[in-house]
């Protein structure tokens, strides 16, 4: 053999060698190393699709589950005895599967399974969380590609892990310019959604909107309705420039919300300067009545403080008259479908502007009706008035003026039994 030939030949070998040993190092990974890329692998299948399966709890349509289903197929791929990715599978809160590609049949002792869980977070309670499902990715641990490589020889090995390159290409190539943007679309809605959901809660309430989005059309429920109006709103309406009107009833609307919302009620109408409450709209509590009249004194405190300050600024002082009232109601939703509009319908919504009406009139503040006043006795003192016909009821009712009791009945009850009062200074 001539030297040329002798080095030609020692230079193919030597580069075979290197070749290989290139391919084995490759091959003898660190277990250690393959694992962590592969849950990190796993832990990104995962939470995109727990987003996408989010997407479609929140808007339940078909399109929103054929991409689902979409990306579950095409994330795994036709999967095959050499893909890293085994299997995809999206449950909901039951254990139900939704989506699903590879199959189960595929789990053994040599594939890695990744869990996401998928939440559901209370709007009235934000750090609250339930199950609403999970996903489970399956990537395999050993790959047949591998043993395959090592079986068949260095070219075809090297042959086969460029097709697998390519593919891994091709995959991230339909990823990004066909699942990717699907991803971003249905993002997108989901925020819009959120952001739709949140305007209309302004305006209605958390309560009534989640009723609305819910489909509820209408309901019987018991419930406190608070109404409150300016005394000689339109003569102020007359006095002063139309600006100085609209900054009163902004002052107002924000107050009465704040002060309602805070007492746990719902603001059900804003309608010029009357606003109506109430409480009870998404089901009733035991303690509605003490908290709408809570809310009702709070109010009176906050437009004195109001009125005191329009009064420096030169606008001119104001009053209003609050009435209270607990009884049976319709709630729910009316118009077509060019507009529609929450309601809470019933005598004692015509209870309530009575007894408003009657606070203006007599410059009494607030009054309550005898249902509501039965229910905060023990804790409020009440003043009656002399049975009054209210229009549109056709009985004479009694309303009560209110203020706080200086001693719970309960704590009265004790102080002034002599029994109690002896037992507790330690006389017989």
């Amino acid at each position: 053999m001539q030297p040329r030939s002798r080095v030609t030949v020692w230079m193919m070998t030597a580069s075979l060698l290197a070749a290989a040993a290139l391919v084995a190092f490759f091959a003898v990974e660190s277990a250690a190393a393959r694992r962590a890329r592969l849950v990190a692998e796993g832990r990104r299948v995962a939470l995109s699709t727990v987003t996408l399966y989010d997407v479609l709890r929140l808007t339940g349509s078909a399109a929103d589950r054929e991409t689902l289903v979409s990306y579950v197929d095409a994330t795994v791929g036709g999967t095959d005895a050499d893909d890293e990715l085994v299997y995809l599978e999206v449950r909901d809160a039951s254990g139900a599967l939704v989506a699903a590609a590879g199959g189960s049949e595929q789990r053994a002792p040599g594939v890695l399974e990744v869990k996401a869980d998928v939440v559901a977070r209370d709007r009235d309670d934000p750090g609250a969380e339930a199950p609403a499902g999970s996903v489970a990715v399956g990537l395999a641990t050993d790959p047949g590609a591998r043993e395959l490589a090592a079986s068949v020889g260095l070219g075809a090995g090297a042959a086969l892990l460029a097709a697998v390159g390519l593919a891994l290409s091709l995959a991230r190539l339909v990823r990004r310019r066909v699942i990717a943007p699907a991803e971003r679309e249905l993002l997108a809605e989901r925020d819009e959604h959120e952001r739709l959901h949140g305007v209309l809660a302004r305006h209605v309430g958390d309560q009534r909107a989640q009723a609305i989005a819910t489909g509820e059309r209408a309901r019987q429920r018991r419930v406190t309705v608070l109404n409150i109006n300016v005394a000689g709103f339109l003569p102020l309406l007359q006095r002063q420039p139309p600006a100085a009107t609209l900054h009163l009833l902004d002052e107002l609307y924000a107050t009465t919300t704040r002060v309602v919302h805070g007492h746990g009620g719902h603001v059900e109408k804003m309608l010029g300067d009357t606003v109506q409450c109430a409480w009870g709209v998404a089901g009733e509590a035991a303690d509605d009545e003490r908290r709408a009249v809570a809310a009702g004194l709070t109010l009176q405190r906050e437009v004195a403080v109001l009125s005191a300050a329009r009064k420096e600024r030169g606008d001119g002082a104001f009053s209003v008259g609050i009435g209270i009232a607990t009884g049976d109601a319709v709630v729910g939703t009316v118009g077509g479908s060019a507009r529609a509009e929450s309601v809470v319908v019933g005598e004692v919504t015509a209870l309530a502007g009575a007894l408003e009406r009657e606070a203006r009139a007599h410059n009494f503040g607030l009054l309550v009706s005898e249902e509501t006043f039965a229910k905060v006795a023990d804790q409020y003192e009440g003043a009656a008035s002399p049975p009054i016909l209210v229009d549109g009821i056709g009985v004479p009712l009694t309303f009560y003026r209110v203020r706080p009791r200086a001693q719970p009945v309960a704590a009265r009850a004790e102080t002034t039994d002599p029994v109690r009062r002896a037992s507790k200074s330690g006389g017989p």
